[in-house]
């Protein structure tokens, strides 16, 4: 058996590969729900909020939801999600991205459980604190449902990482 030991390692043109590593990770369950018809969005819980201090301005930031239950309702109806910094700025459409949808081709209810909303928040650019939260809303006049009603205290996972670039 052999064992190489280096103190740096460089591609061809001499750069060193980038190392990175979680330094931060925050977690929380929440039961919080939203029930809504608008097409604004709006915050689904309190319980999605999650406070990240990051270490240095260049490091991503990167914030997960695993959602506990959606009903979309009937044919024709979806529902959008979207993650917000401290509760102003929609990442998404900071980033000139689009926000994350779930649709119902077919005429009978759509109940979903386990969509994984995410998002790498590159623009770090301070240490100052911020919180992250998820946002929801349809995008017809029907109402849909997050995490609530017929959900029975369903649980979705929220995590944030601040990831070393």
């Amino acid at each position: 058996m052999s064992i190489i030991q280096v103190d740096t390692l460089q591609k061809r043109d001499g750069s060193t590969f980038p190392i990175g590593k979680v330094l931060q990770y925050i977690t929380a369950t929440t039961t919080n729900g939203l029930s809504t018809s608008s097409s604004s969005f709006a915050e689904i819980g309190s319980g999605f909020r999650l406070t990240i201090t990051p270490t240095s301005a260049s490091n991503r930031i990167i914030i997960r939801y695993t959602m506990g239950w959606e009903d979309n309702g009937a044919d024709g109806k979806d529902l959008a999600y979207a993650i917000y910094k401290d509760g102003s700025t929609n990442l998404g459409t900071a980033s000139s991205l689009f926000s994350d949808m779930s649709y119902n081709y077919c005429g009978i209810r759509l109940q979903t459980s386990g969509r994984v909303i995410s998002f790498i928040d590159a623009t770090t650019n301070s240490t100052a604190e911020r919180y992250y939260t998820l946002f929801g809303r349809t995008t017809t006049a029907s109402t849909v449902q997050f995490n609530t009603n017929n959900a029975s205290g369903r649980r979705a996972l929220c995590e944030v990482m601040e990831v070393q670039t």
